[in-house]
């Protein structure tokens, strides 16, 4: 849908109809809250009065985000600052948080989250590059004739969603059926395999450039073979890090926890930015045979320096596995979510 709206240059009817979706799932939520209301949380057993103050407290404070957020897009350069000041602070409250524990079990299973959390930043710096540089890429130096139609470049990530709507029951059935042989696929396993994918994903890329043809184009099928290991990297990682807070982070501190979960990719995507930029270079010259080496020097940073911390992460293993004391994955009784 993206890519018709850019052909034809409608963004205003695009935001629109991103703000109607939005709206209607708003409609859906408040006519089914009585299925979707707090149940069994710490905030449902409070006092009446209590959640009423919560509430009125909350209202408050998400005028104050709505009112801050109008005023940070108009100055993104500070509001980028803000979120890497924020994501530097929050290393240094889960520190405090882990140092604070007094059951040594709890206080490990803290620093095995942190350590998690670096992992998982690496993998969302990569994955956020794919909307902003490499779908550059696609436009400008890869070769999109397919079957003599033209693709638009917004459309190479259709590749991303046919991979996890197809991928995500397969993986499921591939995950249960290694536990009933007696593979304890764990977390730190499926961190480290997202890492290696992702970086041979853009492995992958680097190569392609190697390939080009005398115009400087790379074969659209070099992009596919790119996002089909990204999105398998994405379902190692992407459906389990609300289940690893559930099982690693003490119950008062989980909501917390998951507010920095959602942030990593916030920073990541700072990041992300930055790289894209980095490959793009400071030429406007769009011409594949100018631009394909600073995109060449870029993917290969990235992909190898991934893959690498794939490396490192494998050989901690073992430790991470010490610090969880993990024995079951936690969504082993069940089907993977995805």
């Amino acid at each position: 849908i993206s890519g018709i709206f850019e052909k034809t240059a409608n963004y205003s009817n695009l935001f629109l109809l991103g703000a109607a979706s939005n709206i209607i799932t708003f409609i859906i939520v408040l006519s089914t809250w009585k299925i979707l209301k707090d149940r069994k949380t710490f905030f449902s057993f409070l006092h009446f009065k209590k959640r009423l103050l919560f509430r009125i407290f909350g209202l408050l404070v998400i005028g104050a985000i709505i009112t801050a957020l109008i005023w940070l897009l108009r100055y993104s350069a500070f509001s980028n600052k803000m979120i890497l000041i924020a994501g530097g602070a929050m290393v240094f409250v889960i520190i405090f948080f882990a140092l604070k524990q007094k059951n040594i079990i709890a206080k490990e299973k803290m620093w095995a989250f942190l350590i998690l959390c670096f992992m998982s930043l690496i993998f969302w710096t990569l994955y956020m590059t794919a909307p902003m540089g490499l779908t550059l890429f696609i436009e400008h130096n890869v070769n999109r004739n397919v079957f003599g139609y033209l693709l638009e470049p917004q459309w190479a990530l259709n590749i991303n969603t046919i991979i996890i709507i197809i991928g995500g029951p397969l993986m499921a059935v591939l995950y249960n059926r290694l536990r009933k042989k007696g593979f304890n696929i764990t977390i730190p396993v499926q961190f480290t395999l997202s890492l290696f994918l992702i970086g041979l994903g853009f492995v992958v890329l680097a190569i392609s450039i190697y390939f080009a043809d005398s115009k400087g184009f790379v074969s659209f099928g070099w992009i596919v073979f790119s996002y089909i290991l990204q999105s398998i990297g994405e379902l190692c990682i992407s459906p389990i890090g609300y289940a690893m807070i559930g099982q690693l982070i003490p119950h008062k501190l989980q909501g917390i926890m998951m507010g920095t979960w959602m942030m990593l990719t916030g920073v990541a995507a700072i990041f992300a930015n930055l790289f894209s930029k980095m490959a793009i270079g400071t030429s406007k010259n769009t011409d594949p045979l100018i631009t394909n080496p600073s995109f060449f020097k870029i993917f290969m940073i990235l992909g190898i320096s991934t893959v690498l911390a794939g490396i490192i992460t494998l050989c901690i293993v073992p430790f991470l596995h010490k610090l969880i004391k993990e024995k079951k994955h936690p969504s082993e009784t069940t089907s993977i979510p995805v």
